[in-house]
Protein backbone atom coordinates (compact mmCIF):
# COMPACT_ATOMS: atom_id res chain seq x y z
CA UNK A 1 0.00 0.00 0.00
CA UNK A 2 2.82 2.18 1.00
CA UNK A 3 4.22 1.50 -2.20
CA UNK A 4 1.44 2.23 -4.19
CA UNK A 5 0.64 5.88 -2.60
CA UNK A 6 4.43 6.58 -3.24
CA UNK A 7 3.90 5.95 -7.01
CA UNK A 8 0.86 8.19 -7.03
CA UNK A 9 3.13 10.96 -5.26
CA UNK A 10 5.72 10.86 -7.81
CA UNK A 11 3.08 11.01 -10.66
CA UNK A 12 1.18 13.63 -9.37
CA UNK A 13 4.71 15.72 -8.83
CA UNK A 14 6.50 15.08 -11.89
CA UNK A 15 5.76 15.54 -15.46
CA UNK A 16 3.32 15.24 -16.89
CA UNK A 17 0.96 13.96 -13.98
CA UNK A 18 1.55 17.57 -12.58
CA UNK A 19 0.13 19.16 -15.88
CA UNK A 20 -3.20 17.27 -15.05
CA UNK A 21 -3.32 18.05 -11.42
CA UNK A 22 -2.80 21.86 -12.40
CA UNK A 23 -5.47 21.34 -15.03
CA UNK A 24 -7.60 19.97 -12.66
CA UNK A 25 -7.59 22.10 -9.98
CA UNK A 26 -7.75 25.21 -12.21
CA UNK A 27 -11.04 23.88 -14.00
CA UNK A 28 -12.98 23.27 -10.70
CA UNK A 29 -12.02 26.72 -9.42
CA UNK A 30 -12.91 28.44 -13.37
CA UNK A 31 -16.23 26.25 -13.44
CA UNK A 32 -17.04 27.66 -9.67
CA UNK A 33 -16.27 31.31 -10.92
CA UNK A 34 -18.20 31.22 -13.92
CA UNK A 35 -21.09 29.24 -12.16
CA UNK A 36 -20.94 32.30 -9.34
CA UNK A 37 -20.83 35.04 -11.56
CA UNK A 38 -23.85 33.89 -13.33
CA UNK A 39 -26.08 33.73 -10.64
CA UNK A 40 -23.92 37.39 -9.10
CA UNK A 41 -25.61 38.82 -12.00
CA UNK A 42 -29.03 37.22 -12.22
CA UNK A 43 -29.73 37.87 -8.13
CA UNK A 44 -26.98 41.02 -7.51
CA UNK A 45 -26.26 38.88 -4.15
CA UNK A 46 -23.55 40.58 -2.21
CA UNK A 47 -22.51 37.37 -0.68
CA UNK A 48 -21.73 35.91 -4.50
CA UNK A 49 -20.28 39.35 -5.05
CA UNK A 50 -17.77 38.54 -2.30
CA UNK A 51 -17.57 35.19 -3.77
CA UNK A 52 -16.85 36.24 -7.00
CA UNK A 53 -13.92 37.91 -5.63
CA UNK A 54 -12.67 35.71 -3.53
CA UNK A 55 -12.34 32.97 -6.49
CA UNK A 56 -10.93 35.13 -8.63
CA UNK A 57 -7.86 35.73 -6.21
CA UNK A 58 -7.47 31.98 -5.98
CA UNK A 59 -7.51 30.97 -9.56
CA UNK A 60 -5.25 33.84 -10.04
CA UNK A 61 -2.77 32.89 -7.75
CA UNK A 62 -3.05 29.13 -9.09
CA UNK A 63 -2.69 30.16 -12.38
CA UNK A 64 0.48 32.35 -11.31
CA UNK A 65 2.19 29.71 -9.85
CA UNK A 66 0.91 27.21 -12.89
CA UNK A 67 3.13 29.15 -14.89
CA UNK A 68 6.11 30.01 -13.38
CA UNK A 69 6.15 26.24 -12.78
CA UNK A 70 5.78 25.57 -15.97
CA UNK A 71 9.09 27.69 -17.66
CA UNK A 72 10.64 26.33 -14.69
CA UNK A 73 14.69 25.76 -15.88
CA UNK A 74 13.99 27.40 -19.01
CA UNK A 75 12.72 30.38 -18.67
CA UNK A 76 13.50 30.92 -14.59
CA UNK A 77 16.86 29.93 -13.45
CA UNK A 78 17.70 27.97 -10.29
CA UNK A 79 13.87 27.09 -10.07
CA UNK A 80 14.43 24.69 -7.97
CA UNK A 81 15.87 26.91 -4.99
CA UNK A 82 11.95 28.66 -5.36
CA UNK A 83 9.58 26.37 -6.80
CA UNK A 84 8.38 24.50 -3.49
CA UNK A 85 8.52 27.24 -1.36
CA UNK A 86 6.31 28.94 -3.36
CA UNK A 87 3.93 25.67 -3.82
CA UNK A 88 3.28 25.80 -0.26
CA UNK A 89 2.93 29.45 -0.32
CA UNK A 90 0.28 28.92 -3.08
CA UNK A 91 -1.13 25.83 -1.35
CA UNK A 92 -1.68 27.90 1.66
CA UNK A 93 -3.00 30.96 -0.10
CA UNK A 94 -5.44 28.82 -1.61
CA UNK A 95 -6.52 27.46 2.25
CA UNK A 96 -7.21 30.55 3.19
CA UNK A 97 -9.28 32.13 0.53
CA UNK A 98 -11.42 28.86 0.50
CA UNK A 99 -11.75 29.17 4.48
CA UNK A 100 -12.76 32.90 4.44
CA UNK A 101 -15.24 32.22 1.32
CA UNK A 102 -16.85 28.76 2.95
CA UNK A 103 -16.94 30.10 6.75
CA UNK A 104 -17.59 33.83 6.53
CA UNK A 105 -19.71 34.77 3.71
CA UNK A 106 -21.19 37.96 4.96
CA UNK A 107 -19.05 40.72 5.00
CA UNK A 108 -17.24 41.58 8.29
CA UNK A 109 -14.69 43.93 8.41
CA UNK A 110 -13.02 41.86 11.65
CA UNK A 111 -12.88 38.69 9.96
CA UNK A 112 -11.06 40.59 6.37
CA UNK A 113 -8.86 42.01 8.50
CA UNK A 114 -7.89 39.12 10.52
CA UNK A 115 -7.69 37.30 6.77
CA UNK A 116 -5.22 40.11 5.22
CA UNK A 117 -2.90 39.68 8.80
CA UNK A 118 -2.80 35.90 8.02
CA UNK A 119 -1.80 36.19 4.51
CA UNK A 120 1.26 38.95 5.36
CA UNK A 121 2.10 36.32 7.97
CA UNK A 122 2.33 33.59 5.48
CA UNK A 123 4.59 35.58 3.11
CA UNK A 124 6.98 36.43 5.97
CA UNK A 125 6.96 32.37 6.82
CA UNK A 126 7.41 31.80 3.20
CA UNK A 127 10.52 34.38 3.21
CA UNK A 128 12.19 33.15 5.68
CA UNK A 129 11.46 29.54 4.29
CA UNK A 130 13.25 30.55 1.19
CA UNK A 131 16.35 32.00 3.26
CA UNK A 132 16.94 28.89 4.99
CA UNK A 133 16.51 26.87 1.45
CA UNK A 134 18.22 28.31 -1.58
CA UNK A 135 21.16 26.26 -2.01
CA UNK A 136 20.26 23.05 0.08
CA UNK A 137 19.15 20.71 -2.83
CA UNK A 138 20.26 18.42 -4.11
CA UNK A 139 21.92 17.60 -0.60
CA UNK A 140 18.48 17.03 0.81
CA UNK A 141 14.93 17.24 -0.73
CA UNK A 142 12.35 19.79 0.52
CA UNK A 143 9.78 16.57 1.72
CA UNK A 144 13.12 15.63 4.23
CA UNK A 145 13.37 19.15 5.76
CA UNK A 146 11.94 20.33 8.58
CA UNK A 147 10.40 23.54 6.50
CA UNK A 148 7.97 20.74 5.03
CA UNK A 149 6.70 19.66 8.21
CA UNK A 150 6.10 23.12 9.52
CA UNK A 151 4.10 24.51 6.03
CA UNK A 152 2.41 21.08 6.60
CA UNK A 153 1.72 21.52 10.51
CA UNK A 154 0.52 25.48 9.52
CA UNK A 155 -2.23 23.79 7.30
CA UNK A 156 -3.36 21.51 9.64
CA UNK A 157 -3.98 24.08 12.15
CA UNK A 158 -5.49 26.29 10.23
CA UNK A 159 -8.03 23.43 8.65
CA UNK A 160 -8.58 21.55 12.73
CA UNK A 161 -9.45 25.90 13.92
CA UNK A 162 -11.82 26.03 10.68
CA UNK A 163 -13.24 22.97 10.84
CA UNK A 164 -14.78 23.51 14.51
CA UNK A 165 -15.54 26.90 13.72
CA UNK A 166 -17.93 25.64 10.72
CA UNK A 167 -19.46 23.26 13.07
CA UNK A 168 -19.91 25.53 15.46
CA UNK A 169 -21.24 28.69 13.25
CA UNK A 170 -23.31 26.10 11.20
CA UNK A 171 -23.67 28.46 8.10
CA UNK A 172 -26.75 27.43 5.90
CA UNK A 173 -25.77 24.49 3.29
CA UNK A 174 -23.06 23.87 5.11
CA UNK A 175 -22.06 20.53 4.78
CA UNK A 176 -20.72 20.98 1.38
CA UNK A 177 -18.04 23.45 2.73
CA UNK A 178 -17.44 20.76 5.78
CA UNK A 179 -17.02 18.01 3.52
CA UNK A 180 -13.79 20.23 1.33
CA UNK A 181 -11.87 21.18 4.58
CA UNK A 182 -11.98 17.45 5.80
CA UNK A 183 -11.09 16.03 2.55
CA UNK A 184 -7.96 18.79 2.81
CA UNK A 185 -7.34 17.96 6.27
CA UNK A 186 -7.25 13.97 5.48
CA UNK A 187 -4.24 14.77 2.73
CA UNK A 188 -2.26 17.17 5.11
CA UNK A 189 -2.63 14.17 7.16
CA UNK A 190 -1.96 11.39 4.68
CA UNK A 191 1.08 13.78 3.85
CA UNK A 192 2.64 13.89 7.21
CA UNK A 193 2.01 10.25 7.72
CA UNK A 194 3.46 9.24 4.55
CA UNK A 195 5.28 11.85 2.66
CA UNK A 196 7.36 11.34 -0.55
CA UNK A 197 10.51 11.75 1.56
CA UNK A 198 12.49 12.09 -2.38
CA UNK A 199 10.67 14.32 -3.75
CA UNK A 200 10.05 18.26 -2.95
CA UNK A 201 6.46 18.42 -3.20
CA UNK A 202 3.35 17.00 -1.40
CA UNK A 203 2.18 14.66 -3.47
CA UNK A 204 -0.88 13.07 -0.74
CA UNK A 205 -2.15 17.02 -0.61
CA UNK A 206 -2.24 17.33 -4.47
CA UNK A 207 -4.33 14.04 -4.43
CA UNK A 208 -7.04 15.09 -2.59
CA UNK A 209 -7.04 18.75 -3.60
CA UNK A 210 -8.17 16.53 -7.28
CA UNK A 211 -11.29 15.46 -4.92
CA UNK A 212 -12.07 18.55 -2.70
CA UNK A 213 -11.68 21.66 -5.42
CA UNK A 214 -14.75 20.91 -7.58
CA UNK A 215 -16.68 20.95 -4.67
CA UNK A 216 -16.27 24.91 -4.91
CA UNK A 217 -18.69 24.87 -7.60
CA UNK A 218 -21.31 24.49 -4.47
CA UNK A 219 -20.59 28.83 -3.68
CA UNK A 220 -22.62 29.09 -6.71
CA UNK A 221 -25.76 27.97 -4.81
CA UNK A 222 -25.07 28.61 -1.04
CA UNK A 223 -28.20 31.41 -1.58
CA UNK A 224 -30.61 29.10 -3.18
CA UNK A 225 -32.67 28.31 0.18
CA UNK A 226 -33.09 32.17 -0.39
CA UNK A 227 -35.50 32.35 -3.33
CA UNK A 228 -37.93 34.85 -2.48
CA UNK A 229 -41.11 32.65 -3.57
CA UNK A 230 -43.33 34.39 -0.81
CA UNK A 231 -43.65 36.97 -2.95
CA UNK A 232 -45.64 35.24 -5.00
CA UNK A 233 -48.68 34.80 -3.45
CA UNK A 234 -52.16 34.83 -5.49
CA UNK A 235 -54.17 34.79 -3.16
CA UNK A 236 -53.00 38.03 -0.92
CA UNK A 237 -51.83 41.35 -2.52
CA UNK A 238 -47.87 42.05 -2.55
CA UNK A 239 -46.89 44.81 -0.41
CA UNK A 240 -45.03 47.43 -1.82
CA UNK A 241 -41.49 47.92 -0.84
CA UNK A 242 -41.78 51.13 1.23
CA UNK A 243 -38.43 53.31 2.06
CA UNK A 244 -40.19 56.06 3.63
CA UNK A 245 -41.52 58.58 5.00
CA UNK A 246 -42.38 57.26 8.62
CA UNK A 247 -46.19 57.41 9.54
CA UNK A 248 -44.64 59.37 12.35
CA UNK A 249 -41.13 61.30 12.95
CA UNK A 250 -39.16 60.51 16.65
CA UNK A 251 -40.41 63.74 18.71
CA UNK A 252 -43.69 62.22 18.25
CA UNK A 253 -42.84 58.69 18.81
CA UNK A 254 -41.09 59.67 22.44
CA UNK A 255 -44.33 61.84 23.04
CA UNK A 256 -46.37 59.20 22.67
CA UNK A 257 -44.55 56.11 24.04
CA UNK A 258 -43.73 58.80 27.26
CA UNK A 259 -47.44 58.34 28.12
CA UNK A 260 -46.76 55.01 29.19
CA UNK A 261 -43.98 55.67 31.47
CA UNK A 262 -45.85 54.14 34.55
CA UNK A 263 -47.26 52.09 32.71
CA UNK A 264 -46.94 48.17 32.13
CA UNK A 265 -50.05 45.97 31.70
CA UNK A 266 -49.27 42.29 29.27
CA UNK A 267 -50.59 43.87 26.51
CA UNK A 268 -48.47 46.90 25.92
CA UNK A 269 -46.15 44.79 24.49
CA UNK A 270 -48.16 43.36 21.43
CA UNK A 271 -50.06 47.24 21.40
CA UNK A 272 -45.92 48.34 21.08
CA UNK A 273 -44.79 45.77 18.86
CA UNK A 274 -47.90 46.75 16.60
CA UNK A 275 -47.36 50.52 16.93
CA UNK A 276 -43.25 49.41 15.67
CA UNK A 277 -44.23 47.50 12.52
CA UNK A 278 -46.55 50.30 11.30
CA UNK A 279 -44.28 53.16 12.03
CA UNK A 280 -41.45 51.14 10.50
CA UNK A 281 -43.03 49.51 7.82
CA UNK A 282 -42.21 46.13 8.80
CA UNK A 283 -43.73 43.11 7.90
CA UNK A 284 -43.14 41.18 10.89
CA UNK A 285 -41.97 42.85 14.59
CA UNK A 286 -41.41 40.42 17.90
CA UNK A 287 -39.66 41.86 20.83
CA UNK A 288 -37.45 39.44 22.28
CA UNK A 289 -35.53 38.03 25.16
CA UNK A 290 -31.99 36.70 26.12
CA UNK A 291 -32.71 34.18 28.74
CA UNK A 292 -29.96 32.62 31.25
CA UNK A 293 -30.65 29.44 30.29
CA UNK A 294 -28.90 30.71 26.51
CA UNK A 295 -32.58 30.67 25.00
CA UNK A 296 -33.94 33.40 22.80
CA UNK A 297 -37.94 33.95 23.93
CA UNK A 298 -39.86 35.45 21.08
CA UNK A 299 -43.25 37.22 22.09
CA UNK A 300 -45.71 39.36 21.70
CA UNK A 301 -45.03 39.77 18.08
CA UNK A 302 -47.46 41.23 15.20
CA UNK A 303 -47.73 40.33 11.72
CA UNK A 304 -48.69 43.62 9.96
CA UNK A 305 -48.96 42.12 6.65
CA UNK A 306 -51.65 39.66 7.48
CA UNK A 307 -52.41 41.75 10.68
CA UNK A 308 -52.42 39.06 13.07
CA UNK A 309 -50.45 38.28 16.45
CA UNK A 310 -47.55 35.78 16.47
CA UNK A 311 -47.26 32.82 19.03
CA UNK A 312 -44.19 32.77 21.08
CA UNK A 313 -41.11 31.16 19.91
CA UNK A 314 -38.17 29.58 21.25
CA UNK A 315 -34.96 29.39 19.94
CA UNK A 316 -31.71 28.65 21.34
CA UNK A 317 -28.76 30.79 20.96
CA UNK A 318 -26.78 28.23 18.84
CA UNK A 319 -29.09 28.43 15.80
CA UNK A 320 -29.04 32.41 15.95
CA UNK A 321 -25.29 32.65 16.33
CA UNK A 322 -25.14 36.36 14.94
CA UNK A 323 -28.48 37.09 17.12
CA UNK A 324 -26.78 36.21 20.14
CA UNK A 325 -23.46 38.29 19.18
CA UNK A 326 -25.29 41.19 19.29
CA UNK A 327 -26.76 40.84 22.20
CA UNK A 328 -23.15 40.27 24.05
CA UNK A 329 -21.91 43.18 22.58
CA UNK A 330 -25.04 45.49 22.55
CA UNK A 331 -24.40 46.54 19.08
CA UNK A 332 -27.44 46.50 16.05
CA UNK A 333 -27.93 44.32 13.52
CA UNK A 334 -29.00 44.07 10.06
CA UNK A 335 -29.07 41.14 7.82
CA UNK A 336 -29.58 40.81 4.00
CA UNK A 337 -32.39 38.31 2.52
CA UNK A 338 -29.56 36.42 1.28
CA UNK A 339 -27.13 36.20 4.17
CA UNK A 340 -25.93 32.51 5.19
CA UNK A 341 -25.94 32.83 8.59
CA UNK A 342 -28.55 30.24 10.15
CA UNK A 343 -30.25 32.85 12.23
CA UNK A 344 -32.50 33.34 9.42
CA UNK A 345 -33.05 29.63 8.48
CA UNK A 346 -33.17 29.47 12.26
CA UNK A 347 -36.21 31.88 12.22
CA UNK A 348 -37.89 31.49 8.87
CA UNK A 349 -38.69 28.30 9.70
CA UNK A 350 -40.26 28.89 13.51
CA UNK A 351 -42.35 31.10 11.93
CA UNK A 352 -42.87 28.87 8.97
CA UNK A 353 -41.90 31.06 6.16
CA UNK A 354 -40.25 30.43 2.94
CA UNK A 355 -38.26 33.16 3.17
CA UNK A 356 -37.55 35.92 6.10
CA UNK A 357 -36.13 38.67 4.22
CA UNK A 358 -34.05 41.21 5.70
CA UNK A 359 -33.70 41.42 9.47
CA UNK A 360 -33.05 44.27 11.74
CA UNK A 361 -32.62 43.95 15.65
CA UNK A 362 -32.62 46.60 18.44
CA UNK A 363 -31.60 46.35 22.18
CA UNK A 364 -33.38 48.30 24.87
CA UNK A 365 -30.66 50.38 26.35
CA UNK A 366 -31.35 50.19 30.25
CA UNK A 367 -32.63 46.53 30.30
CA UNK A 368 -30.46 44.00 29.88
CA UNK A 369 -30.90 41.12 27.26
CA UNK A 370 -33.98 42.60 25.74
CA UNK A 371 -34.50 44.25 22.15
CA UNK A 372 -36.70 44.21 19.03
CA UNK A 373 -36.27 42.40 15.59
CA UNK A 374 -37.94 43.63 12.64
CA UNK A 375 -38.45 41.23 9.32
CA UNK A 376 -39.52 41.68 5.61
CA UNK A 377 -40.57 38.62 4.34
CA UNK A 378 -43.85 39.48 2.14
CA UNK A 379 -42.60 43.35 0.80
CA UNK A 380 -38.52 42.38 0.75
CA UNK A 381 -38.11 45.63 1.82
CA UNK A 382 -34.16 46.61 2.39
CA UNK A 383 -32.96 48.27 5.70
CA UNK A 384 -30.28 50.57 5.05
CA UNK A 385 -28.40 52.95 7.50
CA UNK A 386 -31.14 55.58 8.19
CA UNK A 387 -33.76 52.86 8.81
CA UNK A 388 -30.91 51.45 11.30
CA UNK A 389 -30.43 55.14 12.89
CA UNK A 390 -34.19 55.77 12.96
CA UNK A 391 -34.83 52.34 14.47
CA UNK A 392 -32.09 53.18 17.13
CA UNK A 393 -33.80 56.39 18.27
CA UNK A 394 -37.11 54.26 18.31
CA UNK A 395 -35.32 51.43 20.60
CA UNK A 396 -33.55 54.16 22.90
CA UNK A 397 -36.74 55.30 24.01
CA UNK A 398 -39.09 51.65 24.51
CA UNK A 399 -37.29 51.02 27.42
CA UNK A 400 -39.21 53.68 28.98
CA UNK A 401 -42.27 51.36 29.12
CA UNK A 402 -41.22 48.04 30.15
CA UNK A 403 -38.66 49.53 33.21
CA UNK A 404 -41.55 48.37 35.62
CA UNK A 405 -42.90 45.50 35.01
CA UNK A 406 -45.09 44.38 38.36
CA UNK A 407 -46.80 47.90 38.55
CA UNK A 408 -49.92 46.69 36.32
CA UNK A 409 -51.72 43.50 34.84
CA UNK A 410 -53.97 43.99 32.11
CA UNK A 411 -57.23 41.80 31.71
CA UNK A 412 -58.45 42.21 28.80
CA UNK A 413 -61.68 41.16 27.19
CA UNK A 414 -63.39 41.27 23.94
CA UNK A 415 -65.37 44.03 24.66
CA UNK A 416 -63.26 45.97 27.18
CA UNK A 417 -60.50 46.80 29.13
CA UNK A 418 -59.41 46.60 32.57
CA UNK A 419 -56.35 48.02 34.39
CA UNK A 420 -55.80 46.90 37.82
CA UNK A 421 -53.02 48.97 39.90
CA UNK A 422 -50.20 48.00 42.10
CA UNK A 423 -51.67 48.82 45.78
CA UNK A 424 -48.03 49.86 46.06
CA UNK A 425 -47.89 52.44 43.32
CA UNK A 426 -49.35 55.93 42.79
CA UNK A 427 -50.96 55.48 38.69
CA UNK A 428 -53.51 58.54 37.35
CA UNK A 429 -55.91 55.20 35.89
CA UNK A 430 -57.82 57.82 33.62
CA UNK A 431 -54.31 59.01 32.12
CA UNK A 432 -53.26 55.19 31.61
CA UNK A 433 -56.82 54.41 30.14
CA UNK A 434 -56.75 57.20 27.91
CA UNK A 435 -53.35 56.39 26.71
CA UNK A 436 -54.35 53.31 25.61
CA UNK A 437 -57.76 54.06 23.70
CA UNK A 438 -55.67 57.06 21.86
CA UNK A 439 -53.01 54.25 20.97
CA UNK A 440 -55.56 51.68 19.64
CA UNK A 441 -57.71 54.34 17.88
CA UNK A 442 -53.66 55.70 15.89
CA UNK A 443 -53.53 52.18 14.77
CA UNK A 444 -56.89 51.69 13.50
CA UNK A 445 -56.40 54.77 11.84
CA UNK A 446 -53.09 53.78 10.60
CA UNK A 447 -54.90 50.27 9.55
CA UNK A 448 -58.17 52.10 7.61
CA UNK A 449 -55.94 54.26 5.67
CA UNK A 450 -53.66 51.73 4.42
CA UNK A 451 -56.88 49.86 3.45
CA UNK A 452 -58.22 52.87 1.67
CA UNK A 453 -55.00 53.52 -0.03
CA UNK A 454 -54.61 49.61 -1.37
CA UNK A 455 -58.61 50.48 -3.01
CA UNK A 456 -57.49 53.34 -4.77
CA UNK A 457 -54.63 51.74 -6.46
Amino acid sequence: MGDQLQQVYSALTTFPGNIVYHIIVNFSILNALFSTISTQRSKHDPIQKRTVFGLGVLLGIRILFFVYSFFSGTVFTNSIDTLPILDWLSTTFSLIIIIWMWLFPDTSHVVDASASALVVLTIIFAALSGTWWIGKYPDISFNQSFLDDGWNLYGLSLLCICIVLILIRVPIKFGIGLGMLVTLFVGHLLHLITPNVQGNYPGGIRLFQMAAYPLLFALSRRVDFQEEELLIIPEEPIVVEDTGPYIINPEEFRYIISLFEDLYPKKINQLVTRVVAEIMKADICIRIKHTSDHHFILRWGYDRHHQREIDEIKLHEKQVPLLASSFRKSVSLRLHASSTSPDLYSLGKALNLTSTGHLMGGFFPAIDNTGIILLTPHSNKRWDQENQRYFGEITNTLHTIFKDVESYILYADEDDIEIIPDPNAKRDEKIQKDTLLKLIYFLETQTTEEKQEGTNI
